[in-house]
């Protein structure tokens, strides 16, 4: 299979689509109000470009940090399958089972 086959798979499978999507509507909106503001309250006129960069350098920070949430390359979120594992064996939370937190007594 080819790499970029595989990368499409991997960012449909991860819904990185509808980030992207969601990142990209935002990201409009936002520039059409920073371009009405620009005129309406006399801004300079290099802030909208200013902006655009910025929201440019957002979009890999966002995609970046949907794929840090969906846990990298095996799927599991950062502490996800401790968590799942308690749920699932009925396991209280020790701060609910009157247990001080580690380290304090």
């Amino acid at each position: 299979m080819s790499t970029l086959k595989r990368l499409i798979q991997e960012a449909h499978r991860r819904s990185l689509w509808q980030v992207l999507a969601i990142y990209v509507v935002a990201s409009w909106v936002v520039f059409e109000v920073i371009q009405t503001l620009t005129e309406g309250l006399g801004l300079p006129g290099w802030f909208p470009s200013f902006a655009f960069v910025l929201l440019l350098i957002g979009l890999p920070v966002v995609l970046a940090t949907a794929i840090v949430q969906e846990g990298g390359p095996g799927g599991e979120g950062p502490g996800s399958a401790g968590a799942e594992r308690a749920l699932i064996q009925g396991e209280p939370h020790p701060l609910a089972a009157g247990e001080p937190p580690s380290g304090e007594e």
